[in-house]
């Protein structure tokens, strides 16, 4: 990591918990829409939904680049969010069901495979 993206970080940390989360994902749509700008970032997802939506129209694709960059905007201010957040507020945003399954797997020492849903910092 370079200083730069380091001291982006920091700067990240420092601003974004200060933000009101009903303008944190406007602005990370924002940061998105200039981040899909980007030339290089632009092919490199139009590549990758070429991939996963072969039969997708140009325009299919390009909305759904400029959403997939949204939304990674949305993962890193979330990221960036996390030490100010308290537990009990992680508590609420994570939904919970079917633990009587993860408390018989612990019993008999089975494997977890979990998808990701959602924001993968959380």
């Amino acid at each position: 990591m370079t200083m730069n993206t380091f001291r982006l970080y920091q700067l990240g940390m420092a601003i974004l918990p200060r933000v009101p989360k009903s303008m944190l994902y406007v602005l990370c749509d924002c940061a998105g829409i200039v981040t899909f700008a980007i030339p290089t970032v632009r092919r490199n997802v139009a590549d990758n939904l070429r991939h996963v939506m072969p039969h997708a129209s140009g325009f299919k694709r390009w909305w759904d680049g400029y959403r997939v960059v949204s939304y990674v905007m949305r993962h890193y201010a979330e990221t960036l969010r996390l030490p100010t957040t308290s537990g009990d507020e992680l508590i609420q945003r994570i939904e919970t069901s079917g633990m009587e399954h993860l408390e018989q797997l612990a019993e008999t020492g089975g494997l977890l495979i979990v998808p990701h849903m959602g924001s993968f910092s959380l």
